[in-house]
C-alpha cells in the first residue's frame, strides 16, 4: 500500500476538484497480463480513497474486459488500432510486422478515439507501452493531465527515444524499477519517479509448507530450490538464471530450479 501512496498523491495534486477523482487507464491488452493486474490492484485500493479508476481497452467480449468488470469496475470499450514495436523483445534485428509509415495514421486514429473518452475524466493513465504516445497526445488536446506507468525494458535505439519523448511530454511518469528508470533520457528522468510494485502481504503470506509439492519439484528435500515465476520469454532473463545456477552446481552447490 505504501508504494501506491505515491501515485495516489500525484493524482490528488493533479486536479483541483474535491469530489471523486476519475482516472482513465488505457491498455491494448485483450488478455490479462501483469500490467493489467497492477492497474486493477490500484483500482481496488484507491476506490476507498475517493479515486475511481476505469479501464479503456479493446472492444468486444475480451478476457480483459470480462476480468475487469467482474470486479465491478468500469470498462470503456475503445476502438484503437493494434501496434507493434520497432524491435522484438529480444532486442535483435527488427520486427517483421513493423511498418513505420503505417504506425503514424494508426496513432492518429487512436488519439482521435481517445479524445472523446478522455474529456469525461480528470486524469489519463497509460498502462501499456504501445499507448504512451497516444495517451500523451490525447490528454494534451483534451486539456487533461497524463501519467505514464513504465513497466518495460525497451531495447536501445528508436524505441527508447520515443518512450523518453512521451515521458517528457507527459505531466509525470512512474517507473516500476531502477532499471526501467535508467533507460530514460535526462529530461524524462526529471518527470519520473521509481515506485516498486506493491504486494498484498495479506494475500501473499507464507502458508503451511506442503511436502508433496516440494517432492514434485526436487527429489532431495534438503536441496536448495529456486523458483522463477513468469512467462517463458527471453526478455525475462531466464537464460541468465539457468547459467548462474549451472555455475553454482559446478562449484559444488546442490541447487535446483523450478
Amino acid at each position: 500500500m505504501s508504494s501506491w501512496r505515491v501515485i495516489l498523491s500525484w493524482y490528488a495534486n493533479s486536479v483541483t476538484r474535491s469530489e471523486v477523482i476519475k482516472v482513465l487507464g488505457v491498455t491494448l491488452s485483450e488478455n490479462v497480463g501483469g500490467t493489467d493486474h497492477s492497474f486493477r490492484n490500484l483500482a481496488l485500493v484507491l476506490a476507498s480513497e475517493g479515486i475511481q479508476l476505469s479501464l479503456a481497452g479493446p472492444s468486444g467480449d475480451t478476457p480483459t474486459r470480462r476480468w475487469w468488470t467482474e470486479s465491478n469496475l468500469e470498462y470503456v470499450p475503445l476502438e484503437i488500432p493494434k501496434r507493434v514495436g520497432l524491435r522484438p523483445t529480444s532486442g535483435e534485428g527488427f520486427n517483421s510486422k513493423y511498418d513505420f509509415f503505417s504506425q503514424v495514421p494508426k496513432s492518429m486514429r487512436a488519439v482521435k478515439a481517445l479524445i472523446g473518452k478522455v474529456r469525461s475524466f480528470d486524469v489519463v493513465h497509460s498502462n501499456d507501452l504501445m499507448t504512451h504516445v497516444d495517451v500523451v497526445l490525447a490528454a494534451r488536446l483534451a486539456g487533461r493531465p497524463s501519467l505514464l506507468e513504465l513497466h518495460d525494458i525497451v531495447p536501445p535505439g528508436g524505441g527508447r527515444l520515443v518512450m523518453s519523448s512521451a515521458v517528457s511530454t507527459a505531466n509525470a511518469a512512474v517507473a516500476v524499477s531502477e532499471a526501467v528508470f535508467e533507460q530514460l533520457g535526462p529530461l524524462a528522468r526529471r518527470k519520473t519517479r521509481v515506485v516498486h510494485q506493491g504486494v498484498d502481504s495479506v494475500r501473499f503470506s507464507p502458508g503451511v509448507a506442503d511436502p508433496s509439492i516440494r517432492a514434485e519439484l526436487s527429489a532431495d528435500p534438503r536441496a536448495l530450490l529456486v523458483a522463477v515465476v513468469g512467462r517463458l520469454d527471453r526478455e525475462k532473463g531466464i537464460g541468465e538464471l539457468i547459467e548462474a545456477l549451472g555455475s553454482l552446481r559446478r562449484s559444488g552447490v546442490d541447487v535446483h530450479l523450478a
